[in-house]
C-alpha cells in the first residue's frame, strides 16, 4: 500500500497485490475495486471521496534480447519492463541520455565505428541489473524468505486487525506501540499460550476476537512481521513444535520453570 499528498490536497493512492480474479485490463476501475483491494492489503476500510482519476497496471519482467538492429534502437518501455515501480522511468532517462549523444555523433560524422554497439552493451547490463533489483523488492514485499513454517502468513506483514478482548477493543498497530513480540490466540488455545507463558518478560499474549481471524495463532515480532501461525487443520503437535521453534529462533531460549 503506498499514499502520498499530492499538489491542491489530492491524495495519491496505490494498492499492490496479486489478484487471481480475471477481469479484462480494458474495464475502468471502479472505486468498489480499489476499496476491496485496500481492504484486502490493510485489513479494514479508508475512507474514500470522489477520485480525481483511476488505473489499473500489471506489473511485468521482459526485457529484449538486443536494443539494436541496424537502424533500429530500443529505449524505455520497448527496451524493458520492470515488476516494480519507480524504476522504469530513471532507466528509460538513462537509456535515452545514453543513446542520444551517440546517435548526433554518427550523424555529424565524428563517431567512433563501435560508437552506436556500445548503447545496448552499457545499457542492457543496467536493464539486467535493474531487474535483479526489482525482483528482490518484489519478493520483499510478497513475503516468502525461507523459514522454518510452511504456514503462507509467515514471513508477510501482519494485518491491521481489529481486536475484541475483554473488555477492550485495540488494533494490531496499536499493539506494536510497545515494540514487543506478540502471540495472538483467537481461538482460546492453551497449549500455544502455556508454550508463550515460558518467555514471560519477552512475549506479550493476547487472547482476541477478530472478524474472519486469518488463522487460529498469530507470533507477531517486533516489526510487525509475522514469524509464525497455525490454522485448525494443522495437529496440534505439528503446530506446538512449530511455535517453539519459531520463538527460540526469534526471541531466545525459554526460562526454567
Amino acid at each position: 500500500m503506498f499514499a502520498v499528498a499530492a499538489h491542491g490536497g489530492i491524495l495519491y493512492l496505490q494498492s499492490t497485490e496479486d489478484d487471481p480474479a480475471d477481469y479484462d485490463s480494458d474495464d475502468p476501475l471502479t472505486m468498489a475495486e480499489l476499496g476491496a483491494s485496500i481492504r484486502r492489503v490493510l485489513g479494514f476500510d479508508l475512507p474514500l471521496g470522489e477520485p480525481t482519476r483511476l488505473s489499473r497496471y500489471v506489473f511485468q519482467d521482459r526485457q529484449a534480447e538486443n536494443y539494436r538492429a541496424g537502424r533500429v534502437f530500443l529505449a524505455g518501455d520497448a527496451a524493458h519492463l520492470f515488476p516494480a515501480t519507480g524504476t522504469a522511468l530513471n532507466c528509460g532517462l538513462s537509456d535515452t541520455v545514453n543513446l542520444a549523444w551517440k546517435l548526433a555523433a554518427a550523424v555529424q560524422g565524428w563517431a567512433p565505428a563501435s560508437l552506436l554497439d556500445t548503447y545496448h552493451t552499457e545499457r542492457h547490463y543496467a536493464g539486467a541489473r535493474a531487474r535483479r533489483q526489482t525482483r528482490a523488492q518484489v519478493a520483499l514485499r510478497r513475503g516468502g524468505d525461507p523459514t522454518p513454517e510452511t504456514h503462507p502468513l509467515t514471513g508477510t506483514f501482519a494485518p491491521n486487525l481489529t481486536l475484541h478482548t475483554d473488555p477492550d477493543i485495540i488494533t494490531v498497530a496499536e499493539l506494536m506501540h510497545t515494540s514487543r513480540p506478540v502471540l495472538l490466540d483467537f481461538t482460546d488455545r492453551p497449549e500455544l499460550r502455556e508454550i508463550a507463558e515460558r518467555r514471560p518478560l519477552r512475549v506479550d499474549i493476547i487472547t482476541a476476537k477478530t472478524d474472519n481471524p486469518p488463522a487460529d495463532a498469530l507470533l507477531i515480532r517486533p516489526d510487525a512481521y509475522i514469524a509464525w501461525a497455525a490454522d485448525s487443520t494443522e495437529p496440534a503437535e505439528t503446530a506446538t513444535s512449530g511455535l517453539h521453534r519459531a520463538l527460540s529462533t526469534w526471541f531466545g531460549a525459554a526460562t526454567a520453570h
